[in-house]
């Protein structure tokens, strides 16, 4: 598992992307309210598509025009999985697509490959940015002691077959995840990292 992503380190810098970050969002929101949507509306769109891009933040709404929910402030749920790249991740696309071309369906294939890194939580949408900010924060304050790669172990059981991550790797995403849930407790957010043991489903509730 590969540990790419940008490593920001030096406060000013940091300063500087949270600063980047939320006006990207606050200038989002701004022009969908331009538009005519209110502005619960707008931080909804936003939320629920990663808030980078206005045309499909738009889109999203006007796909969501008749949604009775559209215009309750109803907390959102997030969750946070580390996603596999480098080599290991065109591997498990790989296996994940032959599976399911030879084998059929499982459980694996409603997700893309992941680890866990905690439990759901809720937060309310004008938050996102927020929640953005401070896990790329909590990522890049550990990288100086990332281990250079993952290692992982195959597991298998009845109808279960995963990779286990060993302790190295698993003690530095733990580390990652606390940082993140106590600074999201500052806010009001309750994170509680992932508890078992951290792996990647390869194949689940299928028959051998």
């Amino acid at each position: 598992m590969s540990r790419d992503g940008p490593a920001i380190s030096e406060r000013s810098t940091s300063l500087n992307y949270k600063a980047a970050t939320i006006l990207r969002n606050k200038d989002a929101k701004q022009l969908l309210v331009g538009l005519g949507f209110p502005e619960k509306r707008a931080e909804k769109a936003l939320a629920a598509t990663g808030g980078n891009d206005v045309q499909e933040a738009a889109d999203w709404l006007l796909q969501h025009v008749y949604d009775p929910t559209l215009h309750q402030s109803n907390p959102r749920e997030y969750v946070v999985y580390a996603c596999p790249g480098g080599e290991l991740g065109a591997q498990l696309d790989e296996f994940y697509d032959s599976s399911l071309l030879q084998c059929g369906w499982n459980g694996s294939h409603k997700y893309f490959p992941h680890v866990t890194l905690c439990q759901f939580f809720k937060c309310d949408d004008h938050m996102m940015s927020h929640v953005i900010h401070i896990l790329q924060n909590s990522y890049s304050s550990h990288t100086h002691t990332a281990p250079d790669t993952v290692i992982t172990q195959r597991f298998l059981s009845q109808g279960y077959i995963g990779l286990f991550l060993e302790e190295e790797g698993s003690d530095w995403l733990r580390k990652v995840m606390s940082s993140f849930s106590q600074e999201m407790k500052k806010h009001g957010v309750t994170v509680e990292p992932h508890k078992k043991q951290l792996h990647i489903t390869l194949a689940h509730q299928y028959r051998p």
